[in-house]
This record gives C-alpha cells, sequence and structure tokens, in this order.
C-alpha cells in the first residue's frame, strides 16, 4: 500500500478523533514534507482539507429544518463588506453581551449568528442575537429577525472559532458542489449552544446552510 493510501485508511478509521498532519505522516511511514506532496499530487487537495471535508460529509448526512415554525431572533445587527466581517465581527459580539442581558426571552442558552441581506458585492447584514417568542418588550436599539422555516444542512465547527474560515471554505468549495444540494437565497446561521466557551472561542459551533428542496 503507497503512502497516500496507507493515509486515507487512517483517515477514515480516526475521523472522529483529533488528528495532526504529524499523526497521519507516521501512519504513512513518511515525512509530512513528503505527504503533503505526494497527497496533493494523487488527490489534488490537502491533507488536513481532504480531513475537514471528509468530516463535513459525514456531519452533513444530518439534515434538519431550521425551525419548526418561524424563528425570531432578537439583537445587535451590523452591515458588513465583503471584507471587513471577519475582523470586526468579534468586537459585535462584545458589544451584544451587554445587550443581551435585556432580552428576557427564557429559551436557553442557544445564541445565533446570522448572515442575510447579502448583495452582489459581497455586503451583508450580519445579527448577533438570541431566540425570543416575540418582539414585545425589547429594548429600543434590538435589531429583530424573523428567519422563515427552511431547510438546513448542519455542520459542526469543533476547532476554534478562529478557523471557522476552513470549514466554511470546505462546505463551499468540497462538500456542497460535491452534494446533490444547491444553496437557497436565505439566512445562514451560526449557532452556539452550551458547548460553545465565549470567554476561549473553543467549544465548537454549528454552521447552518440554507438548502433549495
Amino acid at each position: 500500500m503507497n503512502p497516500v493510501n496507507k493515509a486515507i485508511w487512517y483517515i477514515e478509521r480516526h475521523l472522529q478523533s483529533r488528528m495532526s498532519l504529524d499523526d497521519v505522516a507516521r501512519s504513512a511511514g513518511v515525512s509530512g514534507f513528503h505527504l503533503l506532496r505526494a497527497f496533493s499530487a494523487a488527490t489534488g487537495t490537502s491533507v488536513m482539507r481532504y480531513v475537514r471535508g471528509r468530516r463535513l460529509t459525514e456531519a452533513a448526512r444530518r439534515l434538519a429544518t431550521g425551525a419548526t415554525d418561524i424563528l425570531t431572533v432578537a439583537g445587535l445587527a451590523e452591515r458588513y463588506s465583503g471584507d471587513d466581517a471577519g475582523a470586526r465581527i468579534p468586537g459585535q459580539w462584545q458589544r451584544f453581551r451587554s445587550l443581551e442581558q435585556c432580552i428576557a426571552r427564557g429559551l436557553g442558552d442557544v445564541t445565533y449568528g446570522v448572515c442575510y441581506n447579502a448583495d452582489d458585492e459581497g455586503n451583508m447584514d450580519y445579527l448577533c442575537g438570541a431566540q425570543v417568542t416575540d418582539f414585545s418588550d425589547l429594548p429600543i436599539e434590538c435589531s429583530r429577525l424573523r428567519i422563515a422555516t427552511q431547510q438546513y444542512a448542519v455542520f459542526w465547527h469543533g476547532e476554534h472559532i478562529s478557523a471557522a474560515r476552513s470549514t466554511w471554505d470546505a462546505i463551499w468549495n468540497g462538500w456542497l458542489p460535491q452534494s446533490r444540494h444547491t444553496a437557497a437565497d436565505a439566512p445562514l446561521m451560526e449557532r452556539y449552544d452550551q458547548r460553545f466557551d465565549r470567554h476561549t472561542g473553543s467549544g465548537g459551533v454549528e454552521f447552518w446552510v440554507p438548502l433549495n428542496e
């Protein structure tokens, strides 16, 4: 068995475990430098991008409905251009934390990051929010968003939140083109539950991608 086949066998056997390039290279009996180039030549992708893509494929076997009814989210919204969102969104979440205390929702500790109103130039609105039962008695500075019932593919990002771009890249450029699905013109969502540690950025987050029926 050649090193690339050994690497793929190892990856498939350890798909749900933590692994690094060095782990995979050791299993194949070659250096990381060797495996990087051999794997790319044989598959057209890098080792760790292949790992992320396989994990996404497994995760996306679980398709979910976005909500049993309309999802009502309240919080702090801002408009971004295509190239400044990554740098500014963390600050938006920090500002939302003080507002969050004023949102009496009684629906658990789940919060949402919602991308919507995107245009052809790559501009979008981003809402940091929490689910509410209705929009009454909210602070005046709260933004309000109703998300219609929608089929979503749900992906688990288990790495630090700073590595989210790599998972989004694997979704858009790996999983989605290879699936039988197409993305719908509807809000994208990040879902942060009790596993996510807002202080460290670790613990994992779900990415929800809207799909056409």
